[in-house]
């Protein structure tokens, strides 16, 4: 009798299956942020800043190894108390360059998270006007997903409305 009600007991707080009429979809931002249109051209203007300035710290580095190798072979022919002074010059441009190297990189990341922060609030409210258009109550993001069906995954159409929308 023990064990009778031991199992009712179990299946009635653990096996009791969950109904619900709330609509739940699955989306992959990172996809629709990279593949939009308008994500796209932000990429392209990233892509394009980030390569000018790799170019320009690269012209830069290119200067001052080529300062050290001058005073690597002036080292015999000048007084040391000259060397001492190039060698400072040189070490305190290299100073300035790595400040300035960060600095880039920083402006650049910045400008990174501005662009993304511009383009996901274009996107927020298309993507609510779908949500409500569809009646779906949860969205989660596809990458949190480990395994769900293809027919509850919303991303190609959401890619299609942002693309209409933001031209």
């Amino acid at each position: 009798m023990k064990t009778l009600f031991k199992i009712s007991i179990f299946y009635l707080f653990f096996l009791q299956s969950a109904l619900s009429n709330e609509k739940i979809a699955y989306l992959d931002i990172d996809f629709i942020l990279s593949n939009s249109n308008k994500g796209m051209s932000i990429i392209k203007l990233l892509e394009k800043t980030n390569q000018d300035n790799i170019t320009k710290l690269q012209e830069k580095e290119k200067i001052l190894k080529k300062m050290e190798s001058d005073i690597d072979k002036k080292k015999n022919i000048l007084s040391e108390d000259e060397i001492n002074d190039q060698i400072l010059d040189l070490k305190n441009k290299i100073v300035a360059f790595r400040k300035e190297k960060q600095k880039i990189v920083s402006d650049f990341n910045n400008l990174k998270k501005k662009e993304i922060t511009v383009l996901m609030n274009l996107i927020n409210p298309i993507i609510k006007d779908y949500l409500k258009e569809k009646s779906i109550s949860i969205v989660l993001d596809k990458k949190n997903i480990l395994i769900g069906q293809k027919s509850y995954d919303i991303t190609n159409d959401i890619l299609e409305v942002v693309n209409t929308k933001l031209k």
